[in-house]
């Protein structure tokens, strides 16, 4: 299964499959952060479709953008 962001670091992968349609959940964060051990700090959630495991359609994030709180970090 190939799939990458350019420029994001991507990690922490959740897929199922959905009829014929495999979702994926992923967390992402920007390279330009320089240190990755910012990613953490910086996360998001991404969300991409694909029916063969090689052409993926990104989509929306499924969730709000990130909030403040005790649980805020990836």
């Amino acid at each position: 299964m190939g799939f990458a962001l350019p420029g994001d670091w991507v990690w922490d992968f959740w897929s199922a499959v959905d009829g014929d349609q495999v979702p994926l959940f992923y967390l992402h964060a920007p390279r330009s952060l320089g240190d990755p051990e910012l990613r953490h700090h910086n996360a998001s959630i991404g969300h991409a479709v694909t029916r063969d495991l090689t052409s993926w359609e990104h989509l929306p994030a499924p969730l709000p953008e990130r909030r403040v709180g005790f649980d805020d970090l990836a």
